[in-house]
């Protein structure tokens, strides 16, 4: 499968947001970025210097598009692990 770009995966999120009508006070979707890794990209608001963020959303999205909501009280390492094997079986499908 080919690697989804960044700019798709941060828009692919804004738009989940929206479907969801998912509350977005605190969390300022003009600023939301994407980190890759193996199998997609991890697509947040980062919090400011000095801030502690708890339970603060992530979103994992897959090369395939599928879209995760996650928060920051799972660690995104732990989580993203999970998320490639669940890619995975998909990809297998």
């Amino acid at each position: 499968m080919q690697e989804l770009p960044e700019i798709r995966a941060i828009a692919l999120v804004r738009e989940h947001i929206a479907a969801e009508r998912l509350d977005t006070t605190g969390y300022p979707l003009d600023q939301l970025v994407a980190e890759r890794f193996s199998v997609g990209w991890i697509v947040f608001v980062p919090v400011q210097r000095g801030q502690i963020a708890i339970d603060r959303a992530i979103f994992y999205v897959g090369d395939d598009e599928v879209i995760e909501h996650a928060t920051s009280a799972t660690a995104p390492l732990e989580y993203a692990a999970g998320f490639e094997q669940r890619y995975r079986q998909r990809a297998m499908t």
